[in-house]
């Protein structure tokens, strides 16, 4: 990952990952365990938009997979989940996936993100 938002974000998910391990309560825990994940997230989209690489899309593809992994255990049913969801159907529907975009853009939708 070159230099630049890339390492920003790469750097704040590692943060927020050793924050939340080292948590001293559930709440502090659930924040940071929100914090890494809109990090990685984050990361995602800007491989889909500012990263300038061949594999731009597999990067895109791995973060933001990675983000979806993480929310579905530890942030199920959140609108965070449905942000996810909406940049990995997006993602999905550029590539020339059209069901397997339409299928996480509706569980987007149905965590109220359009």
């Amino acid at each position: 990952m070159p230099g630049g938002a890339g390492n920003i974000l790469l750097r704040a998910q590692g943060w927020f990952a050793e924050q939340a391990n080292s948590a001293s309560s559930e709440a502090e825990r659930y924040e940071n365990v929100v914090g890494m994940v809109r990090a990685i997230n984050n990361l995602g989209v800007w491989c889909m938009t500012r990263y300038d690489a061949p594999d731009k899309g597999i990067q895109a593809h791995t973060w933001l997979s990675r983000a979806e992994a993480i929310a579905r255990k530890q942030l199920v049913g959140t609108e965070i989940l449905g942000g996810i969801l909406f940049n990995l159907g997006e993602l999905l529907r550029e590539a020339g996936h059209p069901d397997q975009s339409a299928a996480l853009l509706a569980e987007a939708a149905s965590l109220g993100v359009r």
